[in-house]
């Protein structure tokens, strides 16, 4: 049962981590984009 348990908790930190990051990236990358321009090699 205490190995089952640490799966499932694996889980959640592995999908909490995906989902915490993605946004993260998005909101880097459309600020870039936004304040030095598409074509800024700063990104």
């Amino acid at each position: 049962m205490d190995g089952n348990r640490q799966t499932v908790v694996r889980k959640t930190v592995k999908t909490g981590v995906t989902f915490g990051s993605a946004p993260a990236m998005v909101i880097r990358y459309t600020n870039c984009t936004l304040w030095a321009g598409p074509s800024s090699t700063g990104c």
